[in-house]
């Protein structure tokens, strides 16, 4: 029986694409401290669902669009741990401390205040990062 993931034509099943990509979700909701509620706003899924697909260990109804905000929030924390490579503890709190930035809410807020809209703040989220990474930006207070 063939144990390798890869199939004749060189590429991943998507079983394991699934699992992989459920791992990534799984160790963002730890790296940014996210709640439950908060990643299943953020994934565009209601909790039961997440919790759900958790428990089984796959991701939870592969789409575009939600591979594309597991690449926002990848993209979110990869500019975290560039920005702040030795503060774990400002990593986690980033998306949770508010900022003038975002109108006095914090970016997690400002994601949730328009859930129809997630995925556009979500992206502007992670372009803030990318902006201030490359110093286009020069404040994020």
């Amino acid at each position: 029986m063939n144990q390798d993931p890869i199939n004749e034509r060189g590429s991943r099943s998507e079983s394991d694409k699934a699992r992989t990509y459920a791992k990534a979700l799984w160790l963002l909701k730890d790296d940014l401290a996210l709640r439950t509620k908060d990643l299943a706003l953020l994934m565009d899924l209601n909790v039961r669902t997440l919790r759900d697909a958790r428990k089984k260990g796959h991701f939870p109804c592969l789409s575009n669009d939600r591979l594309l905000r597991l690449a926002h929030l990848l993209g979110i924390n990869k500019s975290l741990e560039i920005i702040f490579p030795r503060n774990e503890e400002i990593r986690k709190n980033w998306l949770h401390v508010k900022r003038d930035l975002f109108n006095g809410k914090s970016a997690l807020e400002m994601i949730e205040a328009d859930p129809l809209n997630s995925l556009p703040r979500l992206y502007a989220v992670r372009r803030v990062l990318e902006l201030y990474r490359v110093g286009t930006i020069h404040n994020m207070t």
